[in-house]
């Protein structure tokens, strides 16, 4: 009793992702197969068993054999697969078409993956940006506290005078209330004050500024009052604009330059 047999050799991929797959000569694998009536091609196992264990292999069978004078078969072993018999090897063996071997491998390798530095970067900005702001409101108001302070206690001169004076016009442009052009002081403080009946009167601190400006006098009781005026136009302001607003108000009072600082004053 013979059984075709065959040498086959199968590749298992390397590399798989998705769909694609890649094999080396180094996967390669080979195993020999035997052909059984109903079953195809199997893996060759050898095991201790007898030939009696065969299935429908019988003692008379085995003295025919014996008996009969022995001929190689003309059909050598083939791993070619018929048109007829079963593939084991395509079926169940063969992972990868043997077309896809090469001695190197067709995917590239993995690249690695970049540092997401762009992220990194943003975030930190975004967190220096935070940390400036708190900073910068902070200072500011801690200065805005000092600067209140001293309005408020009348301490200073005739330079503290003109400070305040300066915090005024600041928070008057503020409010979209600039002087035209040539305009006199006395002027726009009275069209000030009728279009704005609410606000604290700017002619009450006038000749208080007037006499420290061009008179060089302010005593205690004129810096305590332009200062009061100062807060109390502030807090009138605060109730119409925002917080950002406000403290750009301090902000332009305090670096509005020099030529800003008076009006003309007919003599």
């Amino acid at each position: 009793m013979g059984f075709k047999t065959r040498y086959t050799v199968g590749y298992c991929a390397d590399v798989v992702r998705g769909a694609f797959s890649a094999v080396k000569d180094n996967n390669a694998h080979a195993w020999a197969e035997v052909f059984i009536d109903g079953n195809g091609w199997v893996p060759l196992e050898f095991t201790f068993g007898g030939v009696e264990d065969i299935p429908g292999y019988d003692a008379t069978s085995r003295d025919a054999e014996s008996s009969a004078p022995h001929e190689e078969s003309s059909e050598a072993p083939s791993a070619v697969q018929s048109s007829e018999e079963p593939s084991y090897e395509e079926s169940e063996l063969s992972l990868a078409p043997v077309s896809t071997v090469s001695t190197e491998s067709t995917e590239p390798a993995e690249k690695e993956k970049p540092f997401p530095t762009a992220a990194v970067l943003s975030v930190a900005g975004g967190l220096a940006l935070i940390a400036a702001v708190v900073f910068t409101v902070r200072r500011l108001s801690a200065r805005n506290a000092a600067i209140r302070h001293r309005f408020a206690s009348g301490e200073g001169g005739c330079e503290t005078v003109r400070e305040e004076w300066r915090f005024v016009l600041g928070l008057l442009e503020q409010n979209g209330m600039t002087p035209a052009e040539g305009e006199e002081i006395t002027a726009f403080a009275r069209r000030v004050c009728d279009a704005n009946p609410d606000m604290p009167c700017l002619t009450d601190v006038l000749p208080l500024y007037l006499a420290a400006e061009f008179g060089n006098i302010a005593d205690e009781t004129a810096v305590r009052h332009c200062g009061t005026y100062v807060l109390v136009l502030n807090d009138w302001t605060a109730q119409r604009l925002s917080t950002i607003r406000r403290l750009i108000a301090f902000a332009v009072a305090r670096l509005l330059p020099a030529s800003r600082k008076n009006f003309s004053v007919s003599h």
